[in-house]
């Protein structure tokens, strides 16, 4: 009852107490480890969920749990066995390929990872944020054109998700599609208007077709939103500097830099205004 209201310390503290009464008592080893792992304690959820593992090893939900916490953890072989061994028990367990993918990729086996996002999405493409991850992965791992492919038909499948169309866009800008995905930028801010990221890719794209002012709004809204971006500060100062404002170009390099004092960019950009 405690953790179907969000009261997520106190249902790991009762499971704790059940634990003390009976340590082998699965449901709560399970019950308190997916209570740490909403708090956002891996590394705590590990042990309960190992232990239950252990007792019950043909339970596909409990190895997904250990599965889960230990790639929190940055276990990732561990992570890989339990996650693989929960896809042998029930195939159809998507949750459980979607993380395993996470899992091989953190790897570096991209192949295969790239593979079992394939398998895991193919279907689903309920899960807007699932497909987004595995049309990103596409991109920096895969092939941009079948990436991109991808990603259109998940954007026709779910048009009010932006960060799909925020992944399209980038897609679209390898594949030399410019307008089209500054069309895919637009529509994600339009969504989302406090989305930093979709802001700066739209600013970017501004720039790089010479329209320094609509870049500048672009790039602006973004740091509304979040003030700490170093990259949009940087290319905002880029920006400023092609309008001849210098003195603000110099502002907006000095905040890049007290974001990320070894932001590249940002300290080569200054030492040329400053010459």
């Amino acid at each position: 009852v405690l953790a179907r209201m969000g009261r997520h310390e106190d249902a790991a503290a009762a499971f704790a107490e059940a634990l003390r009464i009976n340590p082998r008592y699965v449901e709560s080893l399970l019950a308190r480890g997916i209570a740490l792992l909403a708090l956002d304690r891996p590394s705590e959820a590990l042990e309960p969920l190992v232990e239950a593992q252990r007792l019950k090893p043909e339970y596909a939900d409990v190895l997904y749990h250990a599965g889960q916490a230990a790639f929190r953890s940055a276990h990732f072989d561990q992570a890989a066995e339990f996650l693989s061994r929960a896809v042998e028990r029930n195939p159809e367990f998507v949750r459980a390929r979607f993380c395993l993918a996470q899992v091989r990729l953190a790897q570096g086996d991209h192949a295969t990872g790239l593979g079992l996002l394939r398998a895991a999405v193919d279907g689903h493409h309920g899960a807007p944020a699932a497909v987004a991850f595995a049309g990103a992965a596409e991109l920096r791992f895969g092939d941009p054109g079948p990436g991109g492919e991808f990603l259109r038909h998940a954007v026709e499948a779910h048009p009010d998700y932006p960060d799909l169309r925020l992944q399209y866009g980038l897609a679209l800008v390898e594949s030399g599609r410019s307008d089209e995905a500054r069309d895919q930028f637009q529509a994600a801010c339009a969504l989302n208007p406090e989305f930093a990221q979709a802001q700066v890719c739209l600013g970017r794209l501004e720039a790089r077709a010479g329209r320094p002012a609509e870049a500048a709004r672009a790039l602006g809204r973004a740091l509304e939103t979040d003030p700490q971006l170093a990259d949009a500060h940087c290319l905002l100062a880029e920006v400023q500097m092609t309008l001849d404002l210098a003195a603000d170009a110099e502002r907006s390099f000095d905040a890049s830099l007290a974001a990320n004092p070894r932001y590249v960019d940002a300290l080569l950009g200054k030492a040329a205004l400053c010459r």
